[in-house]
């Protein structure tokens, strides 16, 4: 029995742990493959909202870090699942020439990407199709890529058993993580660790509070974030971490050679005019005073930095990085 002690730290209570639209996960150590995808196509996409915010404020830097993890320029074959409402790989992220096919299994984020892709004169193709039952042939791919879709399955051998058939000999798989986890797959998948090895069904988890100003001057409202997971092979790392590490063994277990597996940086400093015009094209508006603005794990901070020059403003990024190469 893993003992925890008494700091923040506290067991996860899986009677309320709720899926993204605020349902109850009935009986999650027995959530089966079955139920994920009903509830993976069905769902609703609202979480997804503040998706484009999130991009369009670092955009520089993350595609610093995009482009630093894996160069696309030359990828002609390659193909995206869990493309999501907004296609921000493709649309932000990839070289405009680039022809990839994009998957996600939710029917209404299909339509979703197709009209929102239209802002930027794309009409990529977009179909519904499943991380483990790819719509694609044998060896038939030279990258297939994901942004903050794994972290939302339950079942990753079988999704990494799909990557595998789908890439030619010497392809790559590469993964963004830039938002936080969906902790619920991840606990899951360390409770199950836990449960095939005779231990604790509680799985420890790290809890920090943090206090956050509202946009009424004054008020302010606190902000609970599950962020770690006592893991048995890492101690408390943050759930981005663990999801790149353990799809790391996953692959590695698979024979594919590991490039990257863990958090990369970027950084991006832009002419405040330009970076307001871009702000304000897709219908957003810088703070006041604001010339730093950074996101990670799905938080956008910003502020004032008085190192950046004037008429300048900084950007930063950072996301869990995994590449990986079929031999």
């Amino acid at each position: 029995m893993i003992e925890l002690k008494p700091t923040r730290r506290e067991n996860y209570d899986f009677s309320k742990m709720k899926h993204h639209d605020g349902g109850k996960v009935e009986n999650p150590l027995d959530f089966d493959l079955e139920a994920e995808l009903d509830y993976a196509a069905n769902g609703s996409i609202s979480y997804q909202n503040g998706y484009p915010s999130f991009s369009i404020h670092t955009l520089r830097a993350s595609r610093n870090v995009v482009r630093e993890a894996f160069d696309f320029s030359s990828v002609r074959n390659g193909a995206e699942f869990g493309c999501g409402a907004y296609g921000r790989l493709y649309n932000y992220f990839l070289p405009r020439n680039s022809g990839w096919r994009q998957f996600d299994i939710n029917q209404k984020a299909v339509l979703s990407n197709r009209k929102y892709s239209r802002k930027f004169l794309r009409s990529p193709a977009v179909a519904v199709g499943s991380l483990y039952e790819m719509p694609l042939g044998d060896s038939s791919v030279d990258v297939i890529a994901g942004l903050s879709s794994w972290d939302s399955i339950l079942f990753f051998e079988g999704a990494a058993d799909e990557v595998q058939r789908c890439l030619v000999p010497g392809g790559w798989f590469v993964h963004y993580q830039d938002l936080q986890p969906a902790e619920m797959p991840l606990l899951l998948t360390e409770a199950r660790k836990r449960v095939d090895r005779g231990l604790a069904k509680d799985v420890p988890c790290e809890v920090y509070s943090e206090v956050v100003e509202c946009d009424i001057p004054g008020l302010y409202m606190i902000d609970e974030n599950i962020v770690s997971i006592d893991s048995l092979e890492f101690g408390l790392v943050r759930l981005g971490e663990y999801l790149t590490r353990h799809m790391a063994r996953l692959f590695a277990n698979r024979g594919f050679s590991v490039h990257t597996a863990g958090e990369v940086r970027g950084e991006y400093i832009e002419n405040s005019i330009s970076f307001n015009l871009r702000l304000m094209r897709h219908g957003y508006r810088a703070p006041e005073n604001a010339n730093r603005f950074e996101s990670a794990y799905g938080k956008l901070d910003y502020g004032h930095d008085e190192s950046v020059s004037k008429g300048r403003v900084r950007q930063s990024s950072a996301m869990d990085v995994l590449v990986v190469q079929k031999t």
